[in-house]
């Protein structure tokens, strides 16, 4: 039996399932593959043509590359390598920090940020020497299967696009970034997916805004500008064609016309029957929540209260963390393979990516505490405010004034004897009050 839709294409039959072990995979994906609907490429053009939408998923990625990353390793491996140019050997976070600086990692996890947020999707393919180059993400065409027992989600090839040579990229030579994946797909989903997806005999939000778009732009000329009658009784048909060219070549500012006859113009200007302005603010919110980027909707009038802007902003934060973990975790498995190719023991040195500054933050309360506490002397203090915290202090050494003065000046310091000199000042007090207390007519 052939279905058809609302706009009269062709539905395709559901593919028979068939089970392999514990993958269950359909006749199609066997066979060809999995596709993505809408096409990578597609959702590009959506991203590239629409600043609103390009500039919620580019928020969204300065966010996790914002405070820059930095890198620490096992402290325990203490094998180092001969560097392959300049002479001198090298340890596995020198060699691991060299590799990040030749790569420009910043930048790159900056487009992984971008792409991953925006498409689901980010790939990469290892070149020479372990460098990183970015496969385009418009060119990925298909995930093809390794193998038919196996589901094309935990195996792939991927196939390129015809603009790209149908190129097959096998799956040891590439590395997939990708979030929000689901069943058997081979591919994640981002906002764009959310955007342009149709769903059943509804346009897709996308379509919505851009119809909504060009209504407002038809509203305005046809409601901005009024239908005007230009009347010239009894004129002759010589000089009513000349003035009725003239007026028909008017811009809609308007002009002047002076005739030596009579003459009237009629204005008139179409009212709407209602208003759309609770069907516009709906689409609109609607279009921001598919972004999912609380900044942009912060920024209008009709945002959010303080206790929903929080709210917001908290899952935001939560949302950029987990699309760190979902970086880290892949760039930290490359590591250990550039580790490999340099000789070290990838999975002995340890080496963790974090996303921050790796500066030391210092709060001067707490120093002074170190101090009194005795964890830091004085001129190591001193030290620490005047290069970390930028304070303006002499240089010279302040020497450490005996702990046997602060208690008695000749006095030893053992518990015994400073328990004494506390009591004697506490008796030393009291009798000193009870003399006050007594020469002001008071009761002892």
């Amino acid at each position: 039996m052939l279905l058809y839709d609302t706009n009269g294409a062709l539905i395709p039959e559901t593919p028979k399932i068939i089970a392999h072990g514990s993958a269950v995979l359909g006749t199609v994906e066997q066979s060809v593959g999995r596709r993505l609907t809408p096409k990578f490429k597609d959702q590009l053009t959506v991203y590239n043509e629409d600043p609103d939408i390009k500039e919620s998923i580019n928020q969204f990625a300065e966010q996790v590359i914002s405070n820059g990353f930095y890198t620490v390793m096992n402290e325990d491996y203490k094998v180092t390598r001969k560097k392959p140019k300049g002479g001198g050997r090298w340890t596995a976070k020198e060699c691991i920090d060299a590799w990040n600086k030749a790569n420009n990692l910043d930048a790159k996890i900056l487009k992984i940020a971008i792409e991953l947020f925006g498409f689901g999707n980010s790939f990469w393919q290892i070149i020479d020497k372990i460098g990183l180059s970015n496969i385009p993400i418009e060119s990925v065409d298909e995930a093809a299967p390794k193998k038919k027992e196996v589901s094309v989600r935990d195996k792939y090839d991927l196939k390129l696009t015809a603009e790209y040579r149908s190129k097959t990229v096998p799956m040891a030579e590439y590395i997939h970034f990708k979030t929000n994946t689901t069943g058997t797909a081979p591919f994640g989903t981002g906002v764009l997916y959310t955007l342009i997806t149709i769903p059943a005999n509804t346009p897709s939000l996308y379509q919505v805004r851009q119809a909504v778009r060009k209504a407002m732009k038809t509203g305005f000329e046809k409601f901005s500008f009024g239908n005007n009658v230009y009347s010239f009784k009894d004129l002759d048909q010589e000089n009513f064609e000349t003035i009725a060219a003239l007026i028909k070549d008017m811009p809609a500012t308007g002009q002047r016309i002076v005739v030596n006859t009579e003459a009237s113009i009629i204005s008139e200007v179409p009212a709407r029957t209602t208003t759309y302005d609770m069907w516009l603010t709906m689409v609109q919110n609607e279009f921001y929540m598919a972004l999912a980027n609380p900044s942009l909707k912060l920024g209008l009038e009709q945002g959010f209260t303080k206790a929903t802007a929080e709210a917001a902003l908290s899952m935001f934060e939560a949302k950029i963390e987990s699309f760190r973990r979902e970086i880290k975790r892949q760039i930290e498995a490359l590591y250990v393979q550039v580790l490999k190719f340099y000789g070290f023991d990838g999975e002995k040195a340890e080496i963790t990516l974090y996303f921050g500054s790796d500066e030391v933050e210092y709060d001067s309360a707490d120093l002074f505490k170190s101090v009194e506490l005795g964890l830091v002397t004085k001129d190591e203090a001193r030290n620490i405010l005047r290069t970390n915290m930028k304070w303006e202090l002499p240089t010279e050494t302040l020497e450490e004034e005996p702990v046997e003065e602060v208690v008695r000046e000749g006095q030893e310091t053992t518990e015994e004897t400073l328990e004494e000199w506390q009591l004697k000042n506490e008796k030393e007090r009291n009798a000193m009050l009870h003399a006050i207390i007594k020469a002001n007519g008071g009761a002892e």
